[in-house]
């Protein structure tokens, strides 16, 4: 894993390497540091570093088989670490302090852990997808680790979960054999409420819109394609649009109220950036080059910075673009794909 600092000009400021792991997920902490985890793909084990702003290592800790894919920080200050075993397919969570102590673990069976969602009840509900069935659970713990419920949804595995204004939860799923997308609305008791089933395309994000209905991301695994769809609250379609090559991995909101979309084509590994408005008219569109886009942070200045990764290469992309899909500037890493952008 590689951890790099840069201004928001694309200079950089200090890199590291961290070791074994690729970077999933950078937590800032309430004393200023970052709480980074990370996912052996050779090992499958998980690691958890927590460095300062200046790329100075505090503590660093082996968390056992598990690769981290998810940070949640809690309200009593400590930290819900989601895992999944690459091996086994089983999921872990585990809650540490911002020391780097564990104060419990759980084993939650077969389902890697992909999403942490707090509830207004103060607990935690987790999407899980199994990496052998196919299938995604869904489970409810509380801030001590004592399971409330659990259910399996059937095929596809969890990637997102979003809350909803009327106190439920809409659930994103992606089937690994057949490459369909699943949407299901479920309560706070784990009780299901609707399901839909999308067509190629597994869901990858839900991005709630202005006007009270979601905008749903996917990604075909087959044909590599990218689908952007709208649902309101009742699971019924108000529009859909396939996308072309490159599936869809982030979704980011825009000042004049529409959507930046980041692709990434499974074939060619090029990178692709989209704008749509809320009724799923195209805007513009830019071929990025080589690396699919991961992520896409806003910054102060109005403009958007893209962190892609290379599949073929390896190698990680940073680039700056405005909300007229105008490249600002450009910049290769090096070896270590983008997968998360945090501001200080």
């Amino acid at each position: 894993g590689y951890l790099d600092k840069y201004n928001t000009n694309g200079q950089k400021i200090w890199s590291v390497e961290l070791g074994i792991g690729g970077v999933n997920v950078i937590q800032p902490t309430t004393d200023g540091n970052y709480i980074i985890g990370r996912a052996g793909t050779g090992s499958g084990y998980g690691y958890l570093d927590k460095y300062n702003t200046n790329g100075q290592k505090i503590w660093s800790v082996e968390l056992g088989i598990g690769g981290v894919n998810v940070i949640q920080p809690t309200t009593d200050g400590n930290y819900i670490i989601g895992r999944a075993g690459t091996g086994s397919g089983y999921g872990y969570l585990d809650k540490y302090n911002t020391n780097g102590q564990k104060i419990w673990s759980v084993e939650l069976g077969i389902g890697g852990v992909n999403v942490i969602q707090p509830t207004t009840d103060g607990n935690y509900i987790i999407g899980k997808a199994g990496t052998g069935s196919g299938y995604g659970y869904l489970d409810k713990y509380n801030t001590n680790g004592q399971k409330i419920w659990s259910v399996e949804l059937g095929i596809g595995g969890v990637n997102a979960i979003q809350p909803t204004t009327d106190g439920n939860y809409i659930i994103g799923k992606a089937g690994t054999g057949s490459g369909y997308g699943y949407l299901d609305k479920y309560n706070t008791n784990g009780q299901k409420i609707w399901s839909v089933e999308l067509g190629i395309g597994g869901v990858n994000v839900i991005q709630p819109t202005t006007d009270g209905n979601y905008i749903i991301g996917r990604a075909g695994t087959g044909s590599g394609y990218g689908y952007l769809d709208k649902y309101n609250t009742n699971g019924q379609k108000i529009w859909s649009v396939e996308l072309g090559i490159g599936g869809v991995n982030a979704i980011q909101p825009t000042t004049d109220g529409n959507y930046i979309i980041g692709r990434a084509g499974t074939g060619s590994g090029y990178g692709y950036l989209d704008k749509y408005n809320t009724n799923g008219q195209k805007i513009w569109s830019v071929e990025l080059g080589i690396g699919g886009v991961n992520v896409i942070q806003p910054t102060t200045d109005g403009n958007y910075i893209i962190g892609r990764a290379g599949t073929g290469s390896g190698y990680g992309y940073l680039d700056k673009y405005n909300t007229n899909g105008q490249k600002i500037w450009s910049v290769e890493l090096g070896i270590g794909g983008v997968n998360t952008i945090i501001f200080p």
